[in-house]
């Protein structure tokens, strides 16, 4: 049915031509006389950032994204690629390799929020366990023939748990702490038995051992007596003894090992005499000796070395009260190498002997103090290759070395940007990694035999593009939206028309929460303001606003807890509102926001316990729909000073329910109810007297049950039922 519309006209914004020229793969922009969409910018190339491989016989398994997050598999053999059947992830599903099984763990994204722990079996999977510990079965050891990982339910809290890969043979395997959670931390199997700290509710977090039986699962030695405990971690097997770091009231933390008896459970030594302790950490065993860091007042955070009877200082690279702080050791051809900074390079790549005078500055690719990260240090076809991070322009790069400075080489991937290289792994004949080349294939698997030259695309998982952008809004001459690209979450985007290639995430830009933009988030363009909802770590889901230079974080609920905003509107002459609730009182309440330079937020009218709902923006004014004790749910206004009722429709306690305003021009057409009309359209100019019926489709008490209002200048439409016409 139509219904005509005198009042004024009104423009089609540039924001709802965008959206009506929206496609999934990109961001497109159109004229009307253009006919078909251009692409403009493709914000997701189709890229898997396949990451954390884990080997079982001739298959690489890896962890994957895409359209959803989980697990696939490669070929080393024939060079197939495989993605696992299971359910979409909320985040990276981690695959672990546990003797001649793998495992991984992910939150379904059609689920309750509950993490599984699943089995990869054949090209499929199977569900064994699930939990409300997010993070749960985050590391598995292979103990006999079944793996031991932590696990919680509801009534045992973190305990140890065992699988032997099917769903009735995964279960508790011994509560540790009953009534509480002995949280355990993995360190080595050695012999068969499994090394790992635990709390059980008496003797504080100690060493403990397991050998995949409930009555073989029994604490070491309980290092520092009473509840507080020793805190044993950094764990690393030698020969048949375990290296670890502990605490005691006596020496503070310092290197220990065992061999899984009291007894023997002892100091190595005491790097830094008294209470303070030397904090050693980043043990990593290289032939003989466990090198490591640690803390001396004199000296600060140096290398170390031990063969688990004498601890060596190597040399003191940051010299006098310095600290070099020195990790990632990795050998190869007999030297080890790391990262540390001298303090007059920053952190660079630094190898040793294991010696003072055998410790050198081995290459230092950013100069001057700023330094870069290595990491993923890895032996393939005798050449050390490793990830350098922490330049703009070349970040997360595979570089190579045989040794000299003279054939350091970085692997261009991507010649003129960084490629984003992770998840290195040699099978010896190829080293298989994830990058992004900059083309459409975007970040996948890759491989090479030896150099640059032999550099190949390995299986591309991740055909798909779309970047899966919504509510895109003209701002300031280029466009402002919310994308969810996957790697980076759902976020705030920048599109820079006049440079497409620099759209930009603004949380990156600007430091804000990733993924911050839930689901249900919304934002409005007023201006050279950009005011949106977001999730931040401190402040909880709050309201924010984008000057075009920083974000002004509204926080309505001091702390994490956040008000959960809805309903945000800009009103014609600029004022910002939004329906938040108040943690302190419980209560829902119409807030508005005073824009930069001084940002502030202000309640406007305290709703009580009904949310209001559906503002909408009429001239300087919100109208909205909001119950009160007196007159029920009816129909309100405010112009951030005053808020009032606008009209009681249906008078009395039962109140007319309207819904499903819609703006025309300077009116707002809505439905309500009333006994003598049933559910009827109506019309209101902000005022009272200009509050109206608009007339009966269905004449008399029997409502026509209007709904489905359209905004179609000049015309509205809407759906609505007669006895002779049944809805129309």
């Amino acid at each position: 049915m139509g219904l005509e519309q005198p009042f004024a006209t009104r423009s089609v914004g540039v924001s709802r031509f965008i959206a009506a020229g929206l496609l999934a793969a990109g961001v497109v922009l159109g004229t009307p006389a253009a006919g078909a969409p251009t692409l403009v910018y493709d914000q997701v190339i189709g890229s898997s950032y396949p990451h954390a491989p884990g080997r079982l016989g001739n298959l690489l398994y890896l962890s994957v994204s895409g359209p959803d997050y989980g697990v696939a598999s490669y070929d080393l053999t024939t060079g197939v690629g495989t993605t696992i059947d299971a359910p979409r992830m909320t985040f990276s599903a981690f695959p672990l390799v546990v003797g001649n099984q793998v495992f991984f763990r992910g939150v379904p994204a059609d689920g309750d929020g509950s993490l599984g722990l699943y089995r990869v079996a054949g090209a499929g999977s199977t569900l064994l366990a699930t939990t409300d510990d997010l993070g749960a079965a985050g590391t598995m050891r292979q103990v006999g023939s079944q793996a031991v990982f932590a696990f919680a339910d509801p009534t045992h809290g973190n305990e140890l748990w065992i699988t032997d890969a099917t769903v009735v043979g995964t279960h508790l395997l011994v509560d540790i702490n009953p009534g509480g959670d002995s949280d355990p931390v993995f360190g080595p199997v050695i012999n068969g038995v499994l090394f790992f700290s635990a709390d059980d509710g008496v003797h504080g977090r100690e060493l403990w051992k397991c050998d995949g039986t409930a009555a073989g699962t029994v604490m070491v030695k309980d290092i520092e007596p009473g509840p507080d405990g020793s805190a044993p971690s950094s764990f690393v097997a030698t020969g048949s003894w375990v290296v670890f770091r502990a605490s005691d009231s006596a020496a503070g933390t310092e290197p220990w090992k065992s061999d899984g008896t009291a007894a023997n459970t002892v100091m190595i030594e005491d790097i830094e005499p008294g209470i303070t302790g030397s904090s050693p950490i980043g043990f990593a065993k290289i032939g003989s000796w466990i090198y490591f860091q640690a803390r001396r007042v004199l000296t600060g955070a140096e290398p170390y070395r031990t063969d688990g009877n004498v601890v060596e200082f190597i040399a003191d690279i940051n010299p006098s009260f310095g600290a070099s702080s020195p990790e990632g050791f990795a050998e190869y051809d007999g030297l080890v190498y790391f990262q540390a900074d001298d303090g007059v390079h920053g952190r660079e790549l630094w190898r040793t002997n294991g010696t003072a005078a055998g410790t050198e500055l081995f290459a230092e690719f950013e100069p001057g103090s700023a330094g870069r990260y290595v990491r993923e240090f890895t032996v393939h076809a005798g050449a050390l290759y490793f990830v350098v991070t922490g330049d703009e322009a070349f970040d997360d790069d595979l570089w190579r070395t045989e040794g000299t400075a003279a054939d350091l080489t970085r692997i261009a991937v991507r010649p003129d940007f960084g490629s984003r290289a992770m998840g290195l792994y040699s099978d010896g004949t190829y080293l298989y990694f994830g990058a992004n080349d900059g083309t459409q294939v975007g970040h996948e698997l890759r491989r090479l035999t030896w150099g640059e030259e032999s550099l190949e695309l390995a299986y591309d998982y991740n055909t798909d593009n779309g970047g899966n952008a919504e509510q895109l809004t003209a701002y300031d001459g280029n466009i402002v939206g919310i994308a969810h690209p996957y790697a980076t979450g759902r976020d705030l985007w920048l599109y820079d028309l006049a440079d497409i290639e620099s759209s930009r995430n603004l949380d990156e830009l600007l430091d804000l929460f990733e993924d911050q933009m839930p689901v249900g988030a919304e934002l409005v363009v007023d201006g050279s303001l950009v005011y949106f909802t977001s999730f931040d770590g401190d402040t909880g889901f709050e309201v924010a606003v984008y000057d075009g230079v920083e974000v002004h974080q509204l926080d309505v609920n001091p702390g994490p807890t956040g008000c959960t905003p809805s309903d945000l509107v800009v009103t014609d002459n600029g004022k910002a509102f939004f329906v938040g609730r108040d943690e302190a009182s419980g209560n829902f309440g119409l807030y508005r926001i005073t824009p930069p330079p001084s940002v502030a937020v202000g309640l406007v009218h305290d709703c009580g316990n009904d949310r209001p709902e559906q503002l909408t923006v009429l001239g300087g004014s919100v109208i909205f729909v909001n119950t009160d004790p007196d007159h029920g749910t009816e129909l309100w206004t405010s112009n951030g000073t005053t808020t009032q009722l606008l009209a009681d429709i249906n008078p009395g306690t039962a109140g007319s329910n309207p819904q499903s305003l819609v703006r025309m021009g300077e009116h707002v057409f809505f439905t309500a109810t009333r006994p003598d009309t049933g559910r009827e359209l109506w019309t209101t100019n902000g005022t009272g007297f200009g509050t109206h019926l608009v007339g009966e489709v269905n004449v008399g008490p029997a409502s026509s049950a209007v709904n489905q209002l359209t905004d179609a200048y000049p015309l509205l439409y809407f759906r609505a039922s007669t006895p002779s016409t049944a809805s129309w």
